[in-house]
């Protein structure tokens, strides 16, 4: 009762607040409008906006205040980084709450990776929540190092910072009714539901929302976007690098509709989020874009918020938390300061506290578990001397593939081994299972790597991070698999028996130990290597993870073998004659 008594002796002009922001810009995301104002701050909580006095005062003219940026989907695991030290990156840019799907970490770790992220989170000065993975593993295609299961999503909801169910990916599960991923939905009824259907249409999509599934954020064109937005879904437009899907993507979004969409960053690594930034990026894209700088805030604040009932949250008006955002405009979105709950956090670019970690427990360390003696069958080797084969091309600036049917080239006399060829752009795709020595090994062929020589070798391989490796020769792929299996998990690059470029990611063999400048370095450093083996592209660590994600459309490969993701069902390499 005395806590809201200062605050309205403030809100009333009574007695002084203990900030105020003094001449300020506000964006107001309820109307969409730019208002002029004081905004008054007690107790962690705004008063009001209109004519204020603080104990501190800060004069913002010129400047923009506008609520703490929400990033509503995002994987930790995609920057690489510990929660602790990921919020060096974020926090500064205006990010004051973040929402994850921590899948990635529990495909390999289950419960005690998801705790893990829970611990390294609690003294950050952003508010991190999580949302329970619905699909550990991801299909039964998947061999993945832990599960998680009705009870264990029961469990996780007895934690404050677990809203409600992560994305749920095995949408074919969904539209035909199985009972283990329904029943996961059921138990979370209340709560936010995140879906992930791409090019998901007509009545099988109207099954999917149907059985629960409120959000989307794989839609690939504006008409699937709005279909599903039409549908009553909350629609999360991912943002890239360059920009260009968002802005297709941003074209259906209009003032009536625009309480159905969220700006969300999805899986940026911290070399991305250094290099272009967080949702100061998207929004700086969406202006670009043609999108009023007042609407595009509310796709990162109040949409956000009133989608996961994170109340008081996402406006600057009275009686909301003071987690605060001061712009320097509305165009390049510079922030000038973060305030988090009225306390000043980040200044110019920089955090102003050290923060801490937590201890590194056994169970999301020393993670990787091959069997070395799959290492001595890296081979492709088919039935017919001149084979017909379903081949995986990657589609640029998306995670998806095409799959095309062609003929191949193999070893010559009774050889029937596939023979690399450079001037082809078609290389060998292997996946080993790492988490329980069970010896398989997924082969594929992949086009669009533009790979000469060598080979590229991760442990970050969604989602259930087995080693994968693109390669030109089984020498130069034993060599990279080695690497990063004895480095506990990471990045290798590899031409004949050298490792010519390392990245050790020792958390799970996902995240590194190290600080944001340690990891830059080092993708730095990886980066250049990769460039040795006459790989071109511009993310090919990040086109290589998606190959094995057998929730995305074409053609995927894991270690049990290529997946057609429209059937869901497991299909040879080699077509039958």
């Amino acid at each position: 009762m005395e806590h809201m008594t200062e605050i309205l002796a403030a809100a009333r002009g009574d007695s002084p607040c203990d900030l105020a922001l003094l001449n300020g810009t506000v964006i107001n995301t309820f109307t969409c409008e730019k208002l002029q104002g004081d905004v008054g701050i007690k107790n962690g909580v705004i008063v009001g906006i209109g004519e204020y006095q603080g104990s501190e005062e800060i004069d913002v003219s010129g400047k923009y205040i506008a609520p703490g940026f929400i990033e509503a989907h995002y994987h930790i695991e995609s920057s690489m980084l510990r929660p602790s030290e990921l919020t060096s990156v974020i926090v500064p840019r205006g990010t004051t709450c973040m929402v994850a799907d921590p899948h990635e970490i529990a495909n390999v770790a289950g419960l005690a990776g998801i705790e893990f992220l829970l611990a390294d989170s609690d003294e950050i000065p952003m508010d991190l929540y999580l949302m329970a993975p619905s699909c550990v593993p991801s299909t039964e295609f998947d061999s993945s190092g832990a599960s998680i299961t009705e009870r264990d999503i029961e469990h996780l909801y007895r934690h404050p910072r677990i809203l409600g169910l992560g994305e749920v990916m095995d949408y074919t599960s969904v539209v035909n009714a199985r009972p283990n991923i329904l029943r996961k939905i059921e138990i979370s009824e209340g709560r936010p539901v995140d879906g992930h259907a791409p090019m998901l249409s007509g009545p099988e999509l109207s099954a999917y929302i149907a059985a629960g599934p409120r959000s989307d954020h794989e839609c690939s064109t504006p008409e699937e976007a709005l279909e599903k937005a039409r549908l009553g879904m909350t629609v999360m437009i991912r943002g890239s690098g360059d920009g260009q899907n968002l802005a297709g993507m941003l074209s259906v979004v209009n003032p009536l509709n625009c309480g159905q969409f969220i700006l969300v960053t999805d899986d940026r690594g911290a070399d991305e989020l250094d290099r272009h930034g967080h949702l100061d990026h998207l929004l700086m894209q969406a202006v670009d874009a043609g999108i009023d700088p007042a609407l595009a805030v509310r796709l990162v604040t109040l949409n956000p918020a009133l989608y996961f009932g994170l109340k008081r949250r996402g406006a600057v008006a009275p009686g909301y938390m003071a987690d605060l955002v001061v712009l320097e405009d509305l165009r390049s979105f510079r922030v000038s300061r973060v305030y988090r709950s009225g306390k000043l956090v980040a200044r110019q670019g920089r955090l102003l506290s050290e923060v801490s970690r937590s201890t590194l427990q056994p169970a999301v360390v020393d993670t990787v578990q091959l069997d070395r003696a799959a290492l001595d069958d890296l081979w492709i080797s088919f039935r017919s001397p001149d084979p017909a084969v379903r081949v995986m091309e990657l589609v640029p600036g998306t995670i998806l593939t095409r799959t095309s049917l062609e003929k191949v080239r193999t070893g010559t006399g009774t050889d029937r081994s596939f023979a690399f060829d450079p001037s082809v752009d078609l290389c060998p795709v292997f996946v080993l299972e790492r988490h329980h020595n069970t010896g398989r090994v997924g082969r594929g062929l992949v086009r669009g790597f533009g790979l000469r020589k060598g080979a590229i070798a991760s442990s970050f391989a969604h989602d259930s991070h087995n080693i994968i490796c693109a390669c030109a020769d089984p020498v130069s792929a034993r060599t990279a698999i080695l690497a990063v299996a004895e480095s506990g998990g990471g990045y290798s690059v590899a031409i004949d028996r050298e490792v010519i470029g390392l990245l050790r990611l020792p958390v799970c063999g996902l995240i590194s130990d190290g600080t944001v400048d340690d990891l830059l370095r080092g993708l730095a450093r990886i980066d250049k290597a990769v460039r040795e083996t006459g790989c071109s592209l511009s993310r090919p660590f990040f086109d290589l993870s998606f190959l094995s994600l057998p929730v995305v459309p074409e053609l995927k490969l894991t270690d049990r073998g290529l997946v057609e993701v429209g059937s869901m069902e497991l299909v040879e390499l080699e077509l039958e004659e």
